[in-house]
């Protein structure tokens, strides 16, 4: 009596159907299966082991005892030892990445992490990173800033990376930057002149709103920006406002409600109307 219990069909010599197609075939179907819409997230928390995760559609920020909020990007590794081996670091090869810190975990480090780990020969495949900030610090120095610069050798990863493979783009949502700060075009002013050279566009548009004295003020020299990890920085590093989207209502509300904003943004800008745009600028391709 023959047992219809397990519908699977066995391989006659005890391999895996897949590992019998030819080496073409299989990277077709490798590469239909760890492709994801939305790319791959780096996650390494207390929770958390290090390792890239795809989010399933509606599960984002599910949370609870039974079931976690992502689902682990390379799912073809539990077959086999061999298909684990031939599939190691394929996710990097067909997905963007992105890594989302917090003020404690800022998403350079965790990039700096990834990259002790991961192989050489897979960071040569890499296209986009972004990195992400959870949090928002509108103090008077947010502390992002302060743990940005004191952890010079995550940093200075970060920046090697940057440098060494200028075929790879990095959009950096810049933790200390928020729209919703005051000043915001300023240190926008201030991190274009510490790490890009004179010529570039934002600059010369802000330069053509601003006051000369006010240009001359923001241009002098800090003793700290001699060693400043951002200093002349590539060109595959890309700066964008912490927030993923600008909300324009709240620009307005703050323009009215801040005395400091709103002399900042008539005097130099042309208003309101005229300091909306230059922010729709940033958000949609940094700088």
């Amino acid at each position: 009596m023959s047992d219809h219990g397990d519908l699977a069909v066995q391989p006659t010599t005890g391999e895996c159907h897949l590992m019998r197609l030819p080496g073409e075939i299989r990277n077709i179907i490798y590469e239909y299966a760890l492709t994801e819409p939305d790319g791959l997230t780096y996650r390494n928390s207390e929770f958390c082991a290090a390792r890239l995760v795809a989010h399933e559609p509606g599960d984002a920020g599910l949370n609870s005892g039974t079931r976690l909020d992502y689902v682990e990007a390379n799912q073809l590794q539990y077959v086999s030892r061999e298909m684990r081996r031939e599939t190691r670091g394929l996710g990097i090869v067909y997905n963007d990445l992105t890594f989302v810190g917090t003020s404690n975990n800022l998403a350079t480090s965790q990039f700096a992490l990834f990259l002790r780990v991961c192989a050489s020969r897979h960071l040569d495949y890499i296209r986009t990173i972004t990195l992400r900030h959870r949090d928002t610090d509108l103090g008077p120095r947010p502390v992002a800033q302060d743990k940005f610069e004191d952890d010079h050798e995550s940093a200075n990863i970060f920046m090697d990376f940057c440098h060494k493979r200028p075929n790879a783009t990095v959009k950096w949502h810049v933790p200390w930057m928020s729209a919703q700060r005051k000043f915001f075009l300023l240190q926008v002013f201030r991190l274009d002149l510490l790490s890009r050279p004179p010529s570039r566009p934002i600059r010369q548009l802000l330069e053509s709103k601003w006051s000369p004295s006010l240009i001359e003020f923001m241009s002098r020299k800090h003793p700290e920006d001699e060693d400043h990890p951002l200093k002349k920085s590539p060109t595959n590093l890309i700066f964008f406002p912490q927030e993923d989207a600008l909300d324009e209502a709240s620009v307005w509300q703050l323009c009215q409600e801040d005395p400091d904003l709103e002399a900042l943004v008539l005097r130099f800008v042309d208003g309101v109307e005229g300091y909306i745009p230059i922010l729709q600028n940033l958000f949609k391709n940094g700088f």
